[in-house]
């Protein structure tokens, strides 16, 4: 309907000695209430994204938004790789600490239907204990500053380079 009504007044400003169309007799003719309707047509950009940004802004208001729920989605599934029980009250804490927002349980739980989640929790996650990526990197890096204190520089160079070497060729043979 708005495509016809976009055509009929395109039609209007082409040849507007010719046809002597109002928002008035366009409405009549779609058969819409009002030619203000018509008119807010006119005056508005009604590309597929444009109208997709307009009803975006549109709706009820989010106690958090769509991209933040994204990224609460993303802590969920990241405990859940990591062998991480995300239960509830973890959800909840989580959101209290970073966007400081008290929800419900019945919240989490529509949260969890949206998202496609699930808080089932397996009996073989429990046996998992979590370690986190800056804990690995900072032992990693205990450990090389344990190799390589008391070397020489040059030694040290040497020590970084076959590292770098025995990398690239574990990647080359698809071990990465």
């Amino acid at each position: 309907m708005i495509q016809d009504a976009k055509r009929l007044l395109a039609w209007q400003k082409l040849y507007p000695r010719n046809v002597n169309l109002s928002y008035s007799a366009i409405a009549r003719e779609l058969g819409v209430q009002s030619h203000n309707t018509i008119r807010n047509w006119d005056n508005m950009n009604m590309d597929d994204w444009s109208r997709m940004q307009r009803r975006k802004g549109k709706g009820h208001n989010r106690k958090i938004s769509p991209n933040d729920e994204l990224v609460i989605a993303g802590y969920v599934l990241d405990a859940s790789n990591n062998h991480v029980p995300t239960r509830t009250w973890e959800v909840r804490e989580f959101i209290l600490k970073n966007y400081c927002v008290h929800v419900s349980p019945s919240w989490v739980t529509r949260f969890q239907d949206r998202q496609h989640l699930s808080n089932v929790i397996p009996s073989n996650m429990l046996k998992y204990e979590y370690a986190s990526p800056f804990k690995v990197l900072v032992d990693y890096l205990v450990n090389l500053r344990k190799e390589l204190q008391g070397l020489h520089p040059n030694q040290v160079c040497l020590f970084l380079l076959n590292a770098v070497d025995h990398l690239i060729h574990a990647l080359d043979n698809g071990h990465g």
